[in-house]
């Protein structure tokens, strides 16, 4: 069984919240429902 590792780093703000992978490097989504469900959808399964 292979597992996925990976390290992040959030920084949060008003309109926004910067994500820092170690494997996938910085992303930038909006502050809001639909950006989070971005986010998640940018993860790995």
């Amino acid at each position: 069984m292979n597992k996925y590792k990976e390290i992040f780093g959030f920084e949060i703000s008003k309109d926004v919240f910067d994500v820092y992978g170690s494997k996938s490097g910085h992303n930038q989504f909006k502050n809001n429902g639909s950006g989070f469900k971005s986010f998640l959808k940018s993860l790995p399964k």
